[in-house]
């Protein structure tokens, strides 16, 4: 957790497994929130077990202001 001009980052780490086209719709999801949220790096991974899966791993950096989300200027 870091301050910075009254907003606090709040780093999250998100692990989900799922079809190819819902794991895109969650990516487009957090391009598009209002909230203030930075994608800093995305990782995919092909399941073995399950063909049609894949796992991904995402890091995004979350701001807070007030105890309601931050926006990003």
């Amino acid at each position: 957790r870091e301050v910075n001009r009254g907003r606090i980052k709040v780093p999250l780490d998100i692990r989900m497994e799922g079809r190819y086209r819902g794991l895109l719709e969650l990516l487009d999801h957090l391009r598009n929130a209002e909230e203030a949220i930075t994608v800093k790096k995305v990782r995919t991974i092909r399941s073995e077990k399950v063909p049609a899966r894949i796992s991904i791993a995402i890091r995004v950096d979350s701001f807070y202001q007030n105890g309601q989300a931050a926006v990003l200027n």
